[in-house]
């Protein structure tokens, strides 16, 4: 028997739309808290929603159902005689996958209550603008139990994307809040 289970969204302010010309838009949100299970992750799959890491979303427009969720299974896939068309045109390319500059290297944080995935990371090549901070490592304050400076236990920033501390000395608004993508 499936259980009926309530998901918190959240919702972006009206914004220029990302697919269509001249289109206003808004973006919706799974909670960043929320811990999503196997059949809560297909449920929310099927409700439209898309995923980039550990955030999922999917456009809400008034109005509007123009953006349709594609979903490919790889199993099932056959390629159309166009498509082996242009792979047949396309088979002396190569492909190379490379980090570029600014690609963050991850940390795992290991304790006596366990492993705790992708708490820190760095940039070891990171373009000219970052280069004073090569090498140095960084850490999300929300995937710990406690982060302090100088004494203050820090605030973690909001949405868990940016890795962010705030401290009573700085002042807002600070991204990852909703409304804040695009600033």
């Amino acid at each position: 028997m499936n259980e009926a289970t309530t998901i918190q969204l959240l919702r972006t302010e009206s914004h220029s739309c990302s697919y269509l010309k001249d289109a206003i838009a808004t973006t919706e949100f799974v909670a960043p808290e929320e811990n999503i299970s196997l059949q809560g992750y297909q449920a929310i799959n099927d409700a439209g929603f898309r995923r980039s890491g550990a955030h999922f979303y999917r456009p809400r427009c008034e109005n509007c159902d123009e953006c349709k969720p594609l979903r490919v299974l790889t199993k099932e896939f056959s390629p159309s005689k166009s498509q082996k068309r242009i792979l047949k045109k396309n088979a002396a390319l190569k492909l190379s996958i490379q980090a570029g500059p600014d690609a963050a290297s991850y940390f795992d944080l290991e304790g006596a209550s366990g492993t705790m995935a992708n708490v820190g990371w760095t940039y070891r090549r990171p373009s000219q603008l970052f280069e004073p901070i090569t090498d140095y490592l960084s850490f999300y304050a929300s995937r710990v139990d406690a982060c302090f400076v100088e004494g203050e236990q820090v605030q973690a920033q909001a949405g868990d994307f940016y890795g962010g501390w705030i401290t009573s000395n700085l002042v807002g608004p600070f991204k990852g809040v909703p409304g804040s993508r695009g600033w």
